[in-house]
């Protein structure tokens, strides 16, 4: 491994969530599905909305995600979905490739749109996006404050998230992890949506996110710090 990657993955403030995340896989019970919803890794910048959609990883993006793979505990199956987006799909190979390296078991499963198409009007997201920055985007979003006509309401998109992907862990002994790689803008809607965790409470890093698993009567989250419990949103057992 390369001397000054090795240093980012173990040193840098931005890998600090990745890093915590795969120690907190051990913290969750053996043979249980484990669903992890992560952030692109490294990206170019840029503050051109029109480039934002066609960026990709940094080599440095790409590295890290690959030392992430390899340190997945390889006893475990992986399968990875991504957005379309060409840094979440280099995030997702750069994982499955890490992941090969150390003889795990993985599958690179496609773009997964379910999670990502809440608008009919991309042009309508990124603007507002672009002017209220994260947290202000998804509170106006939660409080109704965009036309219909161009965003799925807040709760609808967030139960057709969780109906698309929870229903795929009707096997929780599988001893499998399904790594969806995303926005952070759908993190932050998911944290609230799902888990009621405000979208003021930390900012996402690249390669952060959460991970967990789906008990009888409780989620068990590890939300990016630490490992919770928690009853299920009042409108699941209505889907």
């Amino acid at each position: 491994m390369n001397s000054e990657i090795e240093k980012i993955w173990k040193k840098s403030s931005w890998t600090v969530e990745a890093r915590q995340i795969i120690e907190a896989i051990s913290d969750f019970p053996k043979n249980s599905k484990i669903i992890m919803i992560l952030r692109h890794s490294h990206r170019k910048d840029t503050d051109n909305m029109e480039e934002m959609s066609k960026l990709g990883l940094t080599p440095q993006g790409q590295k890290i995600a690959k030392i992430f793979g390899r340190n997945l505990p390889k006893h475990r199956k992986i399968r990875l979905f991504f957005s379309v987006v060409p840094r979440c799909r280099e995030t997702a190979e750069s994982i499955i490739q890490g992941f090969k390296e150390i003889r795990g078991n993985g599958t690179l499963i496609g773009a997964f749109d379910p999670l990502y198409k809440f608008s009919n009007d991309g042009e309508f997201v990124l603007k507002q996006a672009f002017k209220y920055p994260g947290p202000k985007f998804i509170n106006r979003w939660a409080a109704g404050l965009f036309p219909t006509k161009s965003i799925i309401p807040f709760t609808k998109y967030c139960q057709n998230s969780a109906v698309n992907i929870w229903t795929q862990n009707k096997d929780k002994n599988s001893n499998i992890i399904d790594i969806h790689i995303t926005h952070d803008l759908v993190l932050l809607a998911l944290k609230l949506g799902w888990f009621g965790i405000s979208p003021n409470d930390k900012w996402i890093s690249y390669l952060g996110g959460f991970a967990f698993t789906l008990q009888q009567n409780k989620i068990k989250l590890h939300d990016g710090k630490r490992i919770i419990e928690l009853e299920y949103p009042y409108w699941w057992q209505r889907t």
